[in-house]
């Protein structure tokens, strides 16, 4: 090693990565070979966040190590963190054909297609890493369970589990997996029993402290769960935000739970300042900018152009996220031609994450292709299959104009009661306006408008139903609903809490019994930290 390579090592280790650099750049002007300064060279500009020049240093070691399994692990590794998927799905099959017995960078080659969205073929290279014996295969079981269930195959998810459980019976994340899908099928005693034997494993799994406090009703203000979690929040004050956050959640709807009101209160709103240190502040402009831009493609003429993809009559459940959504999704499901098929989220992937940018005609028709090829890929079987994204509402436009007898099913319900059960939820992605009451009240007054806007210009393609005469009228409110979509009235309707399907989303237990008024006036348990939302709403012409 070089003086002066040696150099550049001593001040990376001291901190000085400007000094280290110039060292290195010198030192691969003079030898473009020397792959212990491209490496180094790759590590800064990585560490210090500068993708591209981190590919182009990575390259260099691949070129001059094509055969190397790290170097090509870390340049696919940096492509995908750079958005450029194909290029790394590329440069990982490169890898598995030069080193097809390699189950390690199978592993990864499955988990980056995973991530990519290519399911079918990421369950095939996890089960080659399992064929080539590789090491902790009740890890790779464990992410098998995953995709199965992203298929919606979760039998074989839940097959996929026990196998792992059979090889590790205390591995901890098959365990937590198994919790989750028999909490999600409706199974509570036993999700129950598993999150308990993880405490045991671990007392300090918050997770499976979590699932305990939302998968039940309290009643006693002093139950052992409620000081356990008080007692994890107040002596870790530096566990993970992630799991910081979901204890302030969950304690917030014990303590709800148990009528303590101003407690619960305070504890969600900490978990909900927990969530915009973690995903920003909401953005009211952009909002306003992009649903305008969504409106103007209307008005322009610009959808009118598009050619339909299908005249089928395709059914969107979408509204406000917390309506009521998922109860009637798990109603309609119950009949005989209706398939669940949850919170697809088909159109926010594939359609431009800004509505102000250009969308040709053409490539919308390609997504509107693509959603029919999603849907016969997913539910083979299925006559009618409900996607129920809530905030599909905001593409009405875009997906009538690729389906124009698409019917568009808006769940409401009380505007403060809706709002309430937002900010007592934590919700992960981009959803940043659940985190301020005053930002919820934006949000949705911006998509009141919107609806009306579209109820105007489609009044065919939408029907409004309300989540209070759901629950207080259900066949009388249902029936005309069922006669909307083109179908007759199924008594199943009413069973559907003893459906045996999935439920991934925030309700799942409100949808497995039967219908109930609790959530019916909640807010007015906090009128008073209610009072200036509901004084904006007002403003708006929003009647509460």
């Amino acid at each position: 090693m070089s003086a002066e390579l040696q150099r550049a090592q001593q001040l990376y280790q001291s901190g000085d990565l400007v000094g280290a650099e110039a060292l290195l750049v010198r030192a691969v002007s003079i030898d473009p070979r020397n792959n212990q300064a491209l490496e180094l060279l790759s590590v800064i500009c990585t560490r210090t966040r500068r993708l591209e020049e981190a590919i182009h240093y990575t390259q260099k070691l691949v070129e001059l190590a094509p055969a190397s399994i790290a170097y090509v692990d870390r340049l696919a590794a940096l492509l995908e963190n750079a958005g450029r998927y194909d290029e790394a799905i590329a440069c990982s099959q490169h890898l598995i054909d030069q080193h097809p017995t390699h189950a390690n960078s199978r592993y990864n080659f499955a988990a980056l297609l995973k991530r990519a969205g290519q399911l079918e073929a990421a369950l095939g290279q996890y089960s080659q890493a399992l064929q080539l014996g590789i090491s902790q295969p009740e890890d790779v079981l464990t992410n098998i369970s995953v995709v199965l269930s992203d298929l919606h195959r979760h039998q074989e998810a839940q097959k996929s589990l026990r196998r792992a459980l059979e090889l590790a019976p205390d591995y901890i994340p098959a365990l937590y997996n198994l919790g989750v899908v028999m909490e999600e099928l409706g199974d509570w005693d036993d999700a129950r029993s598993l999150f308990e034997r993880i405490l045991e494993l671990d007392p300090g799994h918050t997770d499976s402290l979590t699932h305990l406090a939302n998968g039940s009703r309290f009643e006693d203000p002093h139950d052992p769960i409620i000081v356990k979690m008080q007692n994890a929040i107040a002596s870790n004050p530096d566990t993970d935000i992630h799991a910081r956050t979901a204890l302030h959640f969950s304690l917030g709807k014990v303590l709800d739970d148990t009528g303590q009101y101003p407690q619960a209160f305070e504890q969600f709103y900490q978990g909900n300042e927990q969530c915009r240190q973690i995903i920003g502040a909401y953005d009211a402009v952009r909002q306003e900018t992009q649903l305008a831009a969504y409106k103007q493609m209307h008005l322009s003429g610009f959808l009118q152009a598009v050619e339909p993809v299908s005249d089928d009559p395709l059914v969107f459940i979408c509204g406000m996220f917390r309506s009521g959504s998922t109860l009637l999704e798990q109603m309609l499901a119950s009949h005989a031609q209706v398939t669940a098929g949850g919170e697809l989220i088909y159109f926010n992937q594939s359609l431009p994450a800004d509505a102000t940018q250009p969308l040709s005609a053409q490539k919308l028709h390609t997504i509107g292709e693509g959603y029919l090829d999603y849907l016969k890929s997913n539910f083979p079987s299925a006559n009618y299959v409900t996607d129920k994204r809530p905030d599909n509402w905001q593409y009405l436009g875009l997906i009538r104009a690729l389906f124009p007898n698409a019917r568009f099913i808006n769940t409401s319900r009380h505007p403060l009661d809706n709002c309430l059960s937002l900010f007592f939820h934590q919700f992960s992605g981009s959803m940043a306006y659940h985190t301020r009451l005053l930002d919820i009240g934006h949000y949705y007054a911006q998509y009141i408008d919107f609806m009306n806007f579209w109820r105007d210009v489609a009044p065919e393609n939408v029907y409004d139903l309300n989540y209070q005469s759901l629950t207080a009228a259900p066949r009388e409110t249902l029936e005309p609903l069922l006669h909307f979509l083109g179908l007759k009235w199924d008594d199943n309707c009413l069973q559907y809490y003893k459906a045996d399907n999935r439920v991934r989303t925030a309700s799942v237990w409100q949808v497995r019994q039967p219908l109930y008024q609790k959530a019916k006036g909640r807010w007015q348990n906090y009128e008073e930290a209610l009072n200036p939302l509901k004084q904006y709403l007002l403003s708006q012409g929003i009647e509460v």
